[in-house]
């Protein structure tokens, strides 16, 4: 050991009490309450930069601090339980005794049991005020670490908590102290050179509050798994802190391992188990609150601001052309039915009949940002729903040629819940649950993954009108959108009533066929009926005749990749070829020249709609890919 060394020592406190008057004015409450101010500070920023209203961390905090404080106690009394209700307590300087377990200003406050009781506080804070725990979680999880490296200088200035002898340069110098070591000063005798625990694990607790806000802002983590990684990070930490420790601890069950690091590694295994099975996404504005608070807070105009660090992906997808978007506007008036019967767009809402499909659009001649269509499906409201809740079943309806796949096991069951889609594009997009009614409400508004929403909104309301026959209205409303949002409005303008549309004709599809049969099979039944395939599919056929008449009168919504299905009928493994059999089906076969006949005329019929509208169906599909967000 050499002079250089010796001078590099850290060197403790010469005290940890000062008085004021008869006040004692202690270090370690101080450090304690420094750091519960940062906490609260940063963690009431954080919580307002996703959407959060100001004053509401405070308002839990009143909650889950005391909660936190006795927790801490409890728990750091609960493992040296030895040395304040056995005579080994007077083995300690200064001498602790039963009644010393409550004298939470001496030092002693096991973490684990803070955070465990804290996050009881929490719950209930945010119980009271209408806020998601996990959301509120993420949120303060970085600040609650950083207020843990402040409070460890607590145990600096009581010379404890400290580790084993070292002679390394940057040991910590232990001084002894009189009266007691707690309130008493230096003498300036040193007693012995260790390791700073303290410091290890301030300087390793500020390291992890920068990996946790560096995952927070690329990587977007919410639904309490930010909070997961933190406890993670702490435990990883935490146990190889205690294996250079030297302070008194009980070791359980005899092992020879302190509890702490036990505990370490359980709680290291637990939040991990949380983090992986927890939803992927991040919560933001309003998805943070629970319904009723939600409600109030949106009725109120009052949703906060949008996450700084908030990445838009639709300044990376391909710029609209305006040329194009006027052409689509173009094709659509060219493309009007002139019968008034047919459907048209308005901001009346002009329908087809009462008892058949309708479709609207609400707004400013110029600026429609409300459209929706209607027609009657024959089946129950609840087997409507079911299918529309299961975001897997999703794209076999997708009128928009705009969902690609959704994973099997996302189906919502209240305001909240979230699911995940892929669109066409390849793009994967978050969808929130926005409104619910078993059986009668759906609505959602879709987002980047873990980004914020940008404000429109898909909606399905059922009306049963007995018990085989449901109003089903389909709705897109993109009055939420920034207007200054150039992309995402002109993107928005490309979703017509025409296409809402084609997604009820293709889920009253789904209904009116054979439930084995593929969605691309059903689309074909009207073309089946008008062919006379067959009689024995004529009863399932029939449930579309409102929808085939419908379309006669209505603009042409037959999309590319329908007139060619229609126009490939050459194969046996044709759509029309996979009907049930029947008495009519082993007529046509036995028909030859007949069939080909049919098929000939029926590949005309297919081909002339599809060029007819082969502008609009070209500019309906750039925008279907070009759109990142409908889901």
């Amino acid at each position: 050991m050499n002079s250089a060394q010796v001078l590099a020592y850290i060197p403790s406190p010469s005290q940890g009490v000062w008085h004021l008057g008869p006040i004692p004015i202690r270090a370690y409450a101080l450090c304690i309450v420094a750091g519960i101010l940062v906490a609260l500070w940063w963690g009431s920023r954080r919580w307002i930069a996703r959407g959060g209203q100001p004053g509401e961390v405070l308002d839990v905090a009143l909650f889950a601090v005391p909660f936190g404080l006795i927790g801490g106690r409890a728990y750091h009394v609960l493992t040296d339980w030895r040395y304040y209700f056995t005579d080994l307590g007077q083995t300690l300087n200064p001498p602790r005794s039963a009644m010393d377990a409550f004298k939470i200003w001496d030092g002693g406050l096991g973490i684990w049991g803070a955070v465990a009781l804290g996050a009881v506080g929490a719950w209930i804070g945010c119980k009271v005020y209408g806020i998601r725990l996990p959301a509120f979680g993420d949120a303060i999880a970085p600040a609650i670490l950083l207020a843990q490296a402040i409070g460890r200088f607590g145990n600096y200035f009581n010379q404890e908590v400290y580790g084993r002898a070292t002679d390394l340069p940057w040991g910590l110098e232990i001084f002894q102290r009189v009266p007691d070591n707690l309130t008493g000063v230096s003498t300036g005798v040193r007693t012995a050179i260790v390791h700073p625990t303290f410091l290890y694990e301030a300087l390793w607790n500020v390291l992890f509050v920068l990996v946790l806000v560096a995952v927070d802002r690329y990587y977007r983590v919410g639904h309490g798994r930010l909070f997961a990684l933190y406890v993670m990070g702490y435990c990883f930490g935490r146990f190889f802190v205690e294996l250079v420790r030297d302070d008194p601890a009980s070791e359980p069950f005899g092992m020879g391992i302190r509890v702490n690091s036990i505990v370490a590694v359980v709680v290291f295994g637990c939040a991990l188990a949380y983090f992986l099975a927890a939803p992927r996404g991040r919560e933001l504005g309003l998805s943070m609150y629970r319904p009723k608070r939600a409600a109030e807070l949106e009725a109120e105009g009052k949703v906060g601001y949008i996450d700084p660090w908030a990445d838009d992906d639709a300044d990376d997808a391909s710029d609209v052309d305006a040329s194009e978007v006027d052409a689509t506007d173009e094709t659509d008036e060219t493309d009007a039915p002139d019968s008034p019967s047919g459907p048209s767009i308005s901001s009346s809402g002009p329908s087809i009949s009462s008892s058949g499909p309708s479709i609207s659009s609400t707004g400013p001649d110029d600026e429609l940002r409300v459209v929706s269509a209607t027609r009657e499906i024959d089946a129950p409201a609840a087997e409507i729903f079911a299918l529309i809740a299961d975001p897997a079943q999703q794209p076999r309806f997708d009128g928009n040629e705009n969902l690609a796949e959704a994973e099997d096991g996302q189906r919502v069951s209240a305001v909240g819940d979230v699911f995940q889609m892929t669109n066409t594009s390849g793009r994967v997009r978050e969808n929130t649950i926005v409104e619910f009614e078993t059986d009668r409400l759906i609505a959602w508004k879709p987002s980047e993954v873990g980004g914020p929403q940008p404000g429109h909104l898909w909606r399905w309301e059922l009306e049963p009108l007995d018990d085989r026959v449901t109003l089903v209205t389909h709705t897109y409303d993109w009055t939420g959108l920034d207007p200054d949002d150039a992309k995402r409005n002109e993107r928005a303008r490309a979703t017509t009533a025409e296409s809402l549309l084609a997604s009820l004709d293709r889920m009253a599809a789904l209904f009116g066929a054979d439930e084995t049969e593929e969605a691309d099979e059903f689309v074909q039944v009207a073309d089946a009926d008008d062919a006379d395939a067959d009689e024995a599919g004529a009863d399932e056929a029939g449930a579309d005749d409102a929808v085939a008449d419908a379309e006669d009168e209505a603009p042409n919504i037959v999309r590319r990749s329908e007139a060619a299905e229609t126009a490939d009928t050459d194969d046996d493994d044709d759509v029309a070829a996979e009907e049930p059999e029947s008495e009519a089906d082993e007529e046509a076969e036995s028909e030859g020249d007949d069939d080909a006949e049919s098929e000939a005329e029926a590949e005309e019929d297919a081909e002339a709609d599809a060029d007819a509208d082969d502008d609009a169906d070209a500019d309906d599909a750039a925008d279907a890919d070009e759109d990142p967000d409908n889901a």
